[in-house]
């Protein structure tokens, strides 16, 4: 039997304060979320804090988590941005500090349940020698559909006026080290994946940030090159993403390329030594 190890990095981003934020469970039934504030929107910062804890309480309430039927999915995000939305009103803020991405990686005993609302990253690396492969979820012109659209009918309405009919508005491209393809996705629906634990040893959430990298000339890394960096741990125990992730900064700033965006990755790396453990 396969155990894997939890752990999660946050680093702000070079150009202004940090707006993501991350929660993790690491005992009982465990889950990370992440959510990553909008640069262009006021005080996200508090937003995206009040809406991943929102969705930690869901989380940490439910009791069984089903992967054969996933549209509880659909309708618990629906009502943590309300939930949500109930806090700042409390504090007497308004909803587009809630402009914010939120993903979640849930494991159960079988597979993790990773879903998405808004871009970023799925990062996973396969057994068998299969290596690693990656989901990005992107925008163009990096403006993500929010929940918090859903809030408030003029910024939904004018929302999809501008990017409804762009078939390209929401991209999801599935990208491994030998190809990559593109497909277009609906402008406000979320991604949903389900990993069996058996096929996959590491699986990992990310804001975009971490294709944030670039000299003060514009120059960026390698996209395949920095996927294979992140899962390529070295070891597996304690904060195995937070040392993989200060390497490749430290790396990066002798070539001049900080991150202008907020970091923010979590989620799941098994241990190769676990079923060995497990025996003893």
């Amino acid at each position: 039997m396969k155990t894997f190890n939890l752990d999660h990095f946050l680093f702000a981003g070079k150009s202004h304060r940090c707006q993501d934020f991350v929660l993790t469970k690491n005992t009982g039934s465990r889950f990370v979320v992440i959510a990553d504030g909008c640069s262009g929107s006021e005080m996200t910062e508090i937003g995206s804090m009040v809406l991943a804890a929102t969705c930690y309480s869901f989380l940490a309430s439910i009791d069984n988590i089903d992967i054969d039927n996933t549209d509880w999915l659909l309708s618990m995000f629906e009502k943590i941005i309300h939930s949500a939305h109930d806090h700042i009103n409390q504090w007497i803020l308004p909803s587009h500090v809630l402009d914010s991405t939120l993903l979640i990686c849930i494991e159960t005993a079988a597979a993790f349940l990773v879903h998405v609302h808004g871009d970023g990253y799925i990062l996973q690396e396969r057994g068998g020698g299969l290596g690693w492969h990656v989901t990005k979820l992107s925008y163009i012109n990096s403006r993500p559909h929010y929940l918090s659209y859903r809030l408030d009918s003029k910024r939904q309405e004018l929302y999809k006026k501008e990017n409804g009919d762009n078939e390209n508005t929401f991209q999801m491209e599935t990208i491994s080290a030998k190809s990559r393809n593109c497909s277009p996705l609906k402008y406000d629906c979320s991604f949903t994946g389900i990993y069996a634990k058996e096929n996959f040893n590491t699986i990992l959430i990310a804001s975009d940030g971490i294709g944030s990298f670039k000299t003060p000339e514009n120059q960026t890394p390698d996209e395949n090159n920095l996927f294979a960096s992140i899962l390529g741990f070295k070891s597996f125990k304690g904060q195995f993403l937070e040392r993989r992730m200060r390497k490749i900064l430290g790396d990066f700033k002798k070539d001049r390329m900080d991150n202008y965006d907020d970091i923010s990755i979590a989620g799941f790396t098994v241990d190769p030594r676990g079923e060995d453990e497990m025996q003893d």
